[in-house]
């Protein structure tokens, strides 16, 4: 072999070398750039997988470390069911008690209170009642006011009413807080707070039908409310007064009854819920006068039906009628007329 082509055979084999090393080089460069790919997918994955936390106890923990603070919600107004009642609620002791609880009624308010202007002595329709700051009734009455609210059906809430039509009750009181003020030391306060105590009374329910003094209800008003009791209305007309009242006393006043018989046979709870712009009771006069006038427990059902969107319950005028009806109009029928509407709309 000359030299000419030994040195030919070295050159190409050295070419050779040198091309072998760069396609290895390419190779193992390639092998590199495929595993920085799968590492900046993997990454990305796993950027996805934090802005989504999957559910772990680690992420639970955060979440509920950041959020709102969790607050109970407010409790639902109670739907009312009510039943005024006159002598037989005031004077009939525990076995009226008994079945006033287990006609489903969940209030009870005693009419009606009547104030003398001169001694301010109050009375339980002509039944003397306190005077000079005593209790002067029997201890029956008393226990039976104390057996509404014990037991399982306990009555919930007691109200005593004061005036009623062809009374001068807010008049008198008008007088003697001219006379002597409204001070713990007067007696019309003494008498006030002792009936409050004696019948459990919760609120003091107005209806006035004569006297329709603003200034004069608002500064009785406050003497009460230093009793721990509450205001109820119950208006049959001029709404401007009342809704005045109600705008003075603010949230002492916590129900507003609506008479819709009689006198206030007219009213349309829709047009008493805008005038005041808080929701209303109405009531409803049972059968009466041996079935001839008055709605019947069904009636009363579906009047509310219809005024449901207005109201927070009903009332029923009176037990004094009531006792003496029998199914499908006695007085636990009046109660479930106006408990099933409040299970349906309210």
């Amino acid at each position: 072999m000359t030299k000419r082509k030994l040195l030919l055979i070295l050159l190409m084999a050295a070419a050779l070398i040198v091309m072998s090393a760069f396609v290895t080089g390419c190779d193992s460069q390639d092998d590199t750039s495929d595993t920085t790919g799968t590492t900046a997918s993997s990454e990305n994955e796993q950027t996805v997988t934090t802005a989504f936390p999957a559910t772990s106890e680690e992420n639970t923990t955060e979440s509920t470390t950041s959020a709102s603070p969790v607050t109970e919600p407010e409790p639902e107004e109670e739907w009312v069911s009510a039943l005024f009642g006159g002598g037989p609620l005031v004077l009939g002791g525990i076995p009226t008690a008994s079945i006033i609880k287990e006609s489903g009624f969940n209030t009870v308010i005693l009419w009606s209170v009547h104030v003398n202007s001169e001694t301010a002595d109050l009375y339980f329709n002509d039944t003397l009642i306190c005077s000079n700051g005593e209790y002067v009734g029997t201890t029956m009455w008393k226990r039976g006011w104390e057996t509404l609210k014990e037991g399982d059906n306990a009555i919930d809430r007691i109200e005593i009413s004061i005036g009623a039509w062809g009374t001068s009750d807010f008049e008198a009181i008008r007088t003697l807080m001219k006379r002597d003020g409204d001070g713990e030391d007067t007696v019309l306060y003494k008498n006030f707070k002792k009936l409050i105590e004696v019948t459990g009374a919760d609120a003091v329910n107005y209806d006035d039908e004569s006297c329709y003094d603003v200034n004069a209800t608002v500064a009785f008003s406050e003497m009460l409310l230093t009793m721990g009791v509450k205001i109820s209305l119950c208006p049959y007309t001029n709404m401007s007064f009342w809704t005045s009242l109600y705008s003075r006393l603010g949230d002492s006043v916590d129900r507003i009854y609506l008479q819709c018989y009689s006198g206030g046979a007219g009213n349309n709870p829709a047009e008493w819920y805008s005038a005041f712009g808080t929701k209303v009771i109405p009531g409803y006069w049972c059968l009466h006068n041996g079935g001839s006038e008055g709605m019947s427990a069904e009636q009363v059902e579906e009047t509310l039906k219809r005024a449901s969107r207005f109201s927070e319950g009903a009332f029923i005028w009176y037990y004094d009628d009531t006792k003496n009806l029998s199914s499908p109009n006695s007085t636990a029928d009046y109660a479930e007329a106006i408990n099933s509407v409040g299970r349906e709309y309210a």
